[in-house]
């Protein structure tokens, strides 16, 4: 296996050390939904629900450490425990660039576990047949409403990316290749910022 494969779980610790011997080379990421259930039940306050999803959410190293310096400033002994009881992968900026994926939550393989569920008493060939003829079923629904839609982009994409740039100063775009382009923003104290898009 050149690549190492990530795999989500939450507290599944008998789960966790048979991956571990199957997949030696595997990363490991924690559920966000569950760490931060987790964690409100110990710390709770403004500053942890303003932040604990942002700093998962930071692709980059100075938004993740501008968030944690806002745990930091206001309970130093929230980090430690993060550390102590949360310390595999939670946070985008973390997460390797081999992986495609960028999911904080293992909802994906919960929807599959409640699809599969009422077929775990079969037998092993048959599950994996029944298994077989979900995901056939599964791709012609997706084909289908593909074909309705005319941007090629998901609706859901489309509308989370309105969204996030309504607000947006535009300065200019610079376009260098089909698909990438150089952006000019103001920020909120219009102050001038550039940032490469690559679609």
């Amino acid at each position: 296996m050149d690549d190492p494969v990530d795999m989500e779980h939450d507290a599944c610790k008998g789960l966790e050390t048979e991956v571990g011997s199957v997949f030696p080379q595997a990363k490991n990421k924690e559920c966000m939904r569950h760490l931060y259930q987790n964690f409100l039940k110990k710390y709770s306050g403004e500053v942890f629900t303003n932040h604990l999803y942002p700093i998962a959410r930071s692709y980059t190293q100075v938004l993740f450490q501008w968030h944690m310096k806002k745990f930091f400033e206001f309970a130093p002994e929230a980090i430690e425990y993060l550390e102590e009881h949360h310390n595999r992968i939670w946070y985008r900026c973390a997460f390797s660039e081999n992986n495609k994926c960028d999911y904080l939550t293992n909802n994906v393989l919960e929807s599959f576990n409640a699809q599969i569920k009422k077929f775990k008493c079969l037998l092993l060939h048959e599950l994996v047949d029944r298994i077989r003829e979900l995901i056939m079923e599964k791709r012609y629904t997706t084909k289908m409403l593909a074909r309705q839609w005319t941007d090629g982009i998901l609706p859901n994409v489309m509308k989370e990316l309105n969204l996030i740039s309504n607000n947006l100063k535009v300065v200019k775009v610079s376009v260098s290749d089909v698909d990438i382009a150089e952006v000019t923003i103001l920020d909120e104290w219009n102050n001038q910022k550039r940032q490469t898009v690559d679609l």
